[in-house]
């Protein structure tokens, strides 16, 4: 069990700064996530603990999700994914609208498409085998996205996730879509958490390795820029 301080572990490198916490990078192969502290935060932290807990309840690992190795309120001792993440990878090749930051001009390289039918090949994996748990993860995009040292997928982040037929309170578009009208008395929300959700996000996650950016990337509606999908 890991022994460190909260004042310990603040002093160790921070890795990155999300919605709901810091991480920390605590060895070689661990880094600690600290909830932040708004009560909506915490709650969300509390939720991917609540994850964590019944992926297992069940035998064997899921190869391509990221593992746990430790929790207590507030604090989840994580596997280090030293290969770095997805959104930074796109971003490495994609030169920006100085002016705005969201448009994006041009790519200076394409992704291996030997690397992005494996990476798929493994997304698709640990989406099904949630699913057989009867979980959803609601919140697959590249940010989420993490690499191993080897270059394989680690999915991470699940704060959002939930059972599988829960109603969806919020998603992420362009990964996310609302209902539209011939969608039945959904119509209007997101509807409710399963199959179809997280195989449109695979979907924009596809496109999305494909083209070099996320979908709508490169356009820009100035400055009330923002994907809503209906």
């Amino acid at each position: 069990m890991p022994s460190q301080s909260l004042t310990d572990l603040r002093d160790m490198p921070l890795l990155g700064r999300g919605a709901t916490g810091l991480v920390y990078k605590v060895t070689d192969a661990m880094v600690v996530k600290l909830a932040c502290k708004g009560a909506e935060e915490q709650k969300d932290h509390a939720n991917e603990q609540r994850m964590f807990e019944m992926i297992e309840e069940n035998p064997g690992k899921i190869p391509y999700l990221i593992e746990c190795h430790h929790r207590t309120p507030h604090v989840t001792f994580l596997q280090f994914a030293s290969g770095g993440g997805f959104a930074v990878l796109l971003n490495k090749y994609q030169k920006r609208d100085e002016q705005n930051g969201w448009k994006v001009l041009e790519l200076t390289q394409a992704l291996d498409t030997q690397d992005i039918d494996r990476w798929m090949e493994q997304l698709c994996d640990v989406a099904a085998t949630l699913e057989r748990l009867g979980l959803a993860h609601n919140d697959i995009r590249p940010g989420n996205m993490l690499l191993d040292a080897e270059r394989n997928l680690k999915l991470a982040d699940l704060d959002r996730g939930t059972k599988v037929g829960e109603d969806i309170q919020v998603l992420t578009e362009p990964f996310g879509r609302l209902l539209n009208k011939s969608e039945g008395i959904d119509a209007g929300s997101y509807g409710k958490t399963g199959a179809r959700t997280d195989i449109f996000a695979i979907g924009s996650v596809f496109y999305s390795l494909l083209r070099g950016c996320e979908p709508h990337e490169t356009e820009y509606w100035g400055n009330n820029h923002g994907v809503i999908l209906s």
